[in-house]
């Protein structure tokens, strides 16, 4: 008996730690984010209240279920900096952002808006901004955090987005290539999910 209670036991802790690696964010702790730099939190705090209060930022996750490159710390980040509308989700969230813009928009003319994607969530954002495009609705910058699916010559958002900026990791063979249509920032010593 003590040997099937000792492989209940076995089995019972390998399901714990299957079960909890299926939980959202439970992985985060492999890329966590720093607290703000005071630096930062204060230069942010130069931007008056109403001014940060108009920015609105749509961060949409990647293929990364188990949240190890941590989307979701990232808004954390900003959320010190005293940006408080930002709104993170996956990549069936778009129908729902663009709804939100649509509404922002109307109740706030004068909002800013900042659409971000990671990995395969890029060409979500990138559909996004297009989309937002179509209905008038401008998009102040594109983030692509280690853009996957998206071909280089399709990385322009469109005229109705300001400025695109591709941020990746550096490769085992040399730095990324830029995209056209985008300034590009490459991290050394940065995994692909480690650049979120």
């Amino acid at each position: 008996e003590s040997l099937m209670a000792a492989r209940f036991t076995q089995v019972g802790k390998l399901l714990l730690i299957l079960v909890g690696g299926a939980v959202p964010g439970c992985l985060h702790c492999f890329h966590p984010t720093p607290e703000a730099p005071r630096e930062q939190v204060e230069a942010a705090k130069q931007f008056p209240t109403p001014a940060r209060d108009r920015v609105y930022l749509f961060l949409l996750n990647g293929v990364d279920p188990l949240e190890v490159a941590n989307l979701s710390g990232v808004r954390e980040y900003i959320n010190c900096l005293g940006f408080g509308k930002v709104y993170y989700g996956q990549l069936y969230h778009t129908h729902w952002y663009l709804e939100e813009m649509r509404r922002i928009r109307a109740e706030c003319p004068e909002s800013r808006f900042v659409v971000v994607g990671f990995e395969y969530g890029a060409e979500a954002a990138k559909k996004l901004v297009e989309k937002a495009g179509g209905e008038g609705i401008d998009v102040d910058e594109l983030i692509y955090l280690e853009p996957q699916g998206i071909g280089s010559l399709a990385i322009e958002a469109g005229p109705h987005c300001r400025k695109t900026l591709t941020i990746q990791a550096t490769r085992w063979l040399g730095d990324p290539v830029a995209p056209a249509g985008s300034e590009s920032i490459v991290l050394p010593h940065a995994s692909r999910l480690g650049v979120p």
